[in-house]
């Protein structure tokens, strides 16, 4: 029986396979409401809808017909009973989490029709054992395989389309395979065990997160093919000791080496590729070395002790939470090299009472100067730092 609310249709379908409960609108499946094993969806719907399935635990067999052009986000998140799915060579793209968490599923053929498949779309897949993805899909979201340790080879890798989304083993020294052209975002983040790893020069990505806890890797050699290392991609790896960029590297995430304290010189200093990553000392005067371009994320955050700091003019950057909670900072002059103050940046140094800040900064951040309650900006009249100031109702003083 179908009947009408509005432009949205109910349908209550009795048969073999008992009541099955969709609401419809326009065309789109919003919502399941029964408990059935097995669903065949009525082929008026050409789109199923974000979570229209979602945790529906008793669904094991679903039929999708032809007139479906796009699986939603989440549409059948957490089936954890669902063994059997055939998706029609009508649909296009496959949302985020559409498949995530559905346990049972061993086997997916995804149809020459789609182009897209969204993040963590088949992510904790477990019993997923083979997948088939044809050349028309242009975009596969990040750690759309993660968890799908059924997918893994005999060396523990899970590899899709060349990129190595995540890694079940324990060995203390991994070789990535040469067909691997991205490690994938999370790939190997927390294995204890692993000491070394070898990057062949096919891969050109490292992705956010990759190597991050990776406590007992020691030393790292990335190959002049790769371009990009994302955020936080080597963070808390404790007992990294030396690591070797190539000039091909062209963009480094925040927070890439932070917390790798082995990492640091004689002063305290974690620099990477001109940028300072973290400070480890206690000392009460800090000069920042002269081939630093950019403060990190973070870098001096929590330095309580820190009471100077002199940054020189190769700094153009001064990155969001760099001196997060100083809280014996009292002075600080910014070089007319910086042009940019991040978010937070000096946000709970209680003690900072002063700050001069050059014409050549033209953004400050959120929350920059949160918690100082006795600062003075000193700057240009009319500058940016002025309007600033006054925005934010900042004590300020001409230069």
């Amino acid at each position: 029986m179908l009947y009408l609310d509005g432009k949205t249709a109910h349908y209550n379908l009795t048969g073999e396979n008992n009541m099955s409960d969709f609401i419809i609108k326009n065309g789109v499946l919003e919502k399941y409401t029964g408990n059935e094993t097995k669903v065949v969806i009525p082929d008026s719907v050409t789109e199923i809808g974000d979570e229209a399935f979602y945790e529906c635990e008793s669904l094991t067999n679903i039929t999708i017909p032809d007139s479906v052009t796009e699986i939603g986000a989440y549409a059948f998140y957490e089936c954890k009973s669902l063994k059997e799915i055939i998706i029609p060579d009508s649909v296009t793209q496959i949302g985020e989490d559409a498949f995530r968490g559905c346990e049972s599923l061993e086997k997916i053929t995804i149809p020459d029709s789609v182009t897209k498949i969204g993040e963590y779309a088949f992510s904790y897949c477990k019993s997923l054992k083979e997948i088939t993805i044809p050349d028309s899909v242009t975009e596969i979201g990040q750690r759309a395989f993660e968890g799908c340790e059924n997918l893994a080879d005999e060396n523990g890798f899970v590899i899709v389309r060349d990129v190595l989304y995540d890694y079940f083993g324990n060995a203390e020294k991994v070789i990535i395979p040469d067909s691997v052209t991205k490690i994938g975002e999370w790939a190997f983040y927390g294995c204890k065990s692993l000491k070394e790893i070898i990057i062949p020069d096919s891969v050109t990505e490292i992705g956010e997160g990759a190597f991050g806890g990776c406590k007992s890797l020691k030393e790292i050699t990335i190959p002049d093919s790769v371009k990009e290392i994302g955020e936080g991609a080597f963070k808390e790896c404790k007992s990294l000791k030396e690591i070797i960029i190539p000039d091909s590297v062209k963009e480094i995430g925040e927070d890439a080496f932070r917390g790798c304290k082995k990492l640091a010189d004689e002063n305290g200093f974690v620099i990477v590729k001109n940028v300072l990553y973290n400070y480890y000392g206690n000392a009460k005067k800090v000069i920042i070395p002269n081939s630093v371009k950019k403060i990190g994320e973070w870098a001096f955050s929590f330095c309580e002790s820190l009471e100077k700091i002199t940054i020189p003019d190769s700094v153009t950057e001064i990155g969001g939470g760099a001196f997060y909670e100083c809280k014996s900072l009292q002075e600080i002059t910014i070089p007319d090299s910086v042009t940019e103050i991040g978010d937070d940046a000096f946000d709970g140094c209680e003690s900072l009472e002063k700050i001069i800040i050059p014409d050549s900064v033209t953004k400050i951040g959120n929350y920059a100067f949160d918690g100082c309650e006795d600062l003075v900006i000193k700057a240009s009249e009319n500058s940016y730092a002025h309007k600033y100031a006054e925005k934010n109702e900042i004590k300020f003083e001409t230069v």
